[in-house]
């Protein structure tokens, strides 16, 4: 297993720690610097957290992989996805400097479609920020997110944008958002003008997601 672990210089330990699941490109990219521009991650660094960003299997360092894969493929790669997780859990328990009580996940678009199923067995996370996510097309029923929704009950920010054509309003994000078995009070669609996975070109979304932080994880441990 290997993970990419950031340490904030603003503020002091044990630090809040968010793990970081990009879209499809991690599984092509075979640098930290690839993700970047499309999947931005220094803001939650700037904001006082820890971040961690799994090289999950078939992604990064332990890449490349297709994107889509047959069904017996894509079920022992979405079971091995989750191992992965899980086991990053387990080391950031392991450290004196991160308090792994406070641990939030931070997904867009491939990734935050597999939250569902990723949360839902894990249940360490206190706090969610989705971006550009919906229900996954098919998949075997094993590791498709619809099955899992309903035991996934973690408080959730989802952020899409109206004009997504990869996951569309009505047919991906809505179903997705009601079928969270997130208590009401603990979940949030917020939708913004645009189409799929711009967070970047969107300052005021950074500003709700580490409000969704502050709110769930608590307020940063200042030096």
């Amino acid at each position: 297993m290997i993970a990419h672990l950031f340490l904030p210089k603003s503020t002091a330990p044990p630090y809040q720690v968010v793990i970081v699941f990009g879209g499809s490109d991690i599984m092509s990219a075979k640098h930290m610097e690839d993700l970047q521009y499309g999947y931005p991650y220094e803001f939650l660094i700037r904001s006082g957290r820890a971040v961690m960003i799994p090289a999950y299997w078939g992604t990064l360092e332990r890449g490349p992989s297709e994107w889509l894969l047959p069904s017996q493929q894509e079920r022992e790669r979405s079971l091995k996805w989750s191992w992965d997780l899980s086991r990053s859990v387990d080391y950031l328990q392991t450290r004196r400097d991160i308090d792994a009580t406070k641990l939030g996940f931070y997904a867009i678009s491939w990734g935050a479609q597999h939250a569902a199923r990723l949360l839902a067995v894990d249940t360490r996370f206190k706090a969610a920020a989705l971006v550009s996510g919906g229900l996954q097309y098919t998949q075997p029923p094993e590791v498709d997110s619809w099955n899992f929704a309903p035991r996934y009950h973690v408080p959730t920010l989802m952020l899409n944008g109206k004009q997504d054509f990869i996951f569309p309003y009505e047919t991906n994000q809505r179903l997705l958002f009601n079928a969270l078995g997130t208590p009401e009070r603990d979940k949030k669609l917020l939708l913004f003008e645009g189409g799929h996975r711009n967070p970047e070109t969107r300052p005021e979304l950074v500003s709700e997601i580490i409000g969704w932080f502050d709110h769930y994880l608590g307020p940063v441990k200042e030096p």
